[in-house]
């Protein structure tokens, strides 16, 4: 793949077709910093991509603690593995807060019963009392309306960092600017 044709959306739409046998492909790792300065990764869901400008698509409950380090306004970034082809992208960029509320309940629709209940659990972090336990059949979904707890947010990637792990390991670095985006090949 020549650099000047590189482009890391329709590489990694590529790599998402050649891992879609494994459930593992949706799982992301988003870091993240605290106030304090320290560091935060946890596994998320990738939910897609938005279709005007291919920032990716994620959504979290709104009283997690994540969201004091997303809404400080700084970069995240994403490392995203692929096992079959063995690839991994780390994607950097800022996070924009959707809350248009007709993109949050069609987005709200796509997501499974099971999903959707989470957002009606008790809060994150919240000491569990008795060994209690939240089923399905205890919550009472409104399926057309989501919760205010429910956010959705996107990254939109600025820097990716692609790595191939296979037999001929092969390291690509692309940067947007003003001119758009740019890549160079670097030793892995």
């Amino acid at each position: 793949m020549s650099l000047e044709k590189f482009n890391w959306y329709a590489a990694i739409m590529r790599s998402i077709e050649l891992n879609k046998s494994d459930p593992h492909y949706r799982f992301v790792q988003l870091a993240t910093v605290t106030r304090e300065g320290e560091p935060r990764n946890r596994t998320m869901v990738f939910r897609g991509f938005h279709p005007s400008d291919q920032s990716i698509l994620l959504c979290t409950d709104r009283l997690s603690a994540k969201i004091k380090e997303l809404s400080m306004g700084a970069s995240v970034e994403l490392c995203w593995y692929f096992t079959a082809s063995r690839e991994q992208y780390r994607l950097r960029g800022p996070v924009e807060m959707m809350d248009d509320p007709s993109e949050r309940q069609a987005f709200w629709l796509k997501l499974s019963k099971e999903t959707r209940a989470q957002f009606f659990w008790p809060p994150p972090l919240e000491e569990v009392q008795h060994e209690q336990s939240v089923s399905l059949s205890s919550i009472s979904l409104n399926d057309q309306k989501p919760p205010q707890r429910f956010l959705l947010f996107k990254i939109k990637p600025r820097r990716v960092d692609y790595l191939l792990l296979n037999a001929t390991h092969r390291r690509i670095i692309s940067v947007v600017d003003d001119q758009g985006w740019t890549s160079r090949a670097v030793n892995p």
